[in-house]
């Protein structure tokens, strides 16, 4: 191969030219994932937090697939496998976390604070403790 360059090689291999995605496709392909399964009423459950889907409660029972950016899990992608592809179903919000911005690691911290007063993990008491927390400070 001489002088090429490991992209001309890798090029020159390519029968046709890839097509490009789109910055959202590529922001999809990064999310990480997670496999549940959709309650009655359209509700699923990701770390320890209740999400609720427009659409998603005629697919009670069924195993889907979740894909969350763990900067913000508050909001959550929702597919369903149709033979070897994944098909779009519906966005999935935190229940009384719509409005605010929780990464993975503040969930976690918050979960554990609230189990160490000895209250129940819900959406509600993580609200209440992400609300509590000093601005600009997470605890892990």
């Amino acid at each position: 191969m001489g002088d090429q360059t490991r992209f001309q090689r890798w090029e020159s291999g390519l029968l046709a030219v890839p097509p490009l995605i789109g910055e959202r496709e590529l922001d999809i392909c990064l999310m990480k994932q997670s496999r549940r399964t959709i309650q009655r009423g359209g509700y699923l459950q990701f770390e320890n937090l209740m999400y609720r889907g427009e659409c998603l409660a005629r697919y009670a029972g069924e195993s889907v697939v979740l894909r969350y950016d763990p900067r913000d899990i508050t909001t959550i992608l929702v597919d369903r496998k149709e033979g070897s592809k994944e098909v779009f179903l519906a966005r999935a919000y935190a229940q009384d976390l719509q409005t605010e911005q929780l990464s993975l690691d503040e969930a976690k911290a918050s979960r554990r604070k609230v189990r160490e007063a000895g209250k129940a993990v819900s959406n509600r008491s993580i609200l209440a403790e992400v609300r509590d927390r000093p601005l600009g400070k997470v605890s892990l």
